[in-house]
């Protein structure tokens, strides 16, 4: 075997290993929060759970609910009520992405909140499913889906339907 024949295998050798890691650091990193399946529904959905937490994430308290129901596509999502037991942000998101998300803070000892308005830095589309999830605030009063806990077993889904 040549010196030059050598060379390109051990290159191609190398190129195969370095796929090899790759691949293995992306399917064995935890599943990022920014990216999640859609539930599909129609009519309003309210879910209120005490789920097991995993990580980036923080149970439901009992009682905690977030109702949403289908609205015009649009520029915001109208969330009827939510059922919160502390400083929270309700986001709306679709399987790729996080659309915005709103501040809500209950009364004291929590309670319920009605009538939340969720901004959106991009319109929803009609006639798609998306979620609304609630992530507990870190204190620091900015929304940052990486620091603040996504609470685990409360959402709520929506159809986004033609306006017209």
């Amino acid at each position: 075997m040549d010196i030059k024949n050598r060379t390109n295998w051990i290159i191609a050798g190398a190129v195969v290993i370095v796929l090899i890691v790759v691949g293995w650091w992306l399917f064995s990193k935890p599943p990022s929060n920014d990216v999640t399946g859609v539930a599909t529904s129609t009519g309003s959905t309210s879910t209120s759970t005490n789920a097991t937490s995993s990580l980036n994430t923080v149970d439901a308290a009992t009682g905690e609910e977030v109702t949403v129901q289908d609205q015009p596509a649009g520029d915001s999502v109208r969330v009827a009520e939510a059922k919160l037991s502390r400083v929270s942000w309700i986001a709306v998101r679709d399987d790729l992405r996080i659309y915005g998300a709103a501040r809500v803070t209950p009364p004291t000892g929590g309670g319920t909140v009605q009538d939340i308005t969720v901004p959106l830095l991009r319109n929803t589309t009609t006639d798609k499913t998306y979620k609304v999830v609630v992530y507990a605030d870190d204190g620091d009063g900015i929304f940052d889906f990486k620091k603040d806990l996504l609470v685990s077993g409360l959402e709520g889904s929506f159809m986004a339907l033609n306006g017209d």
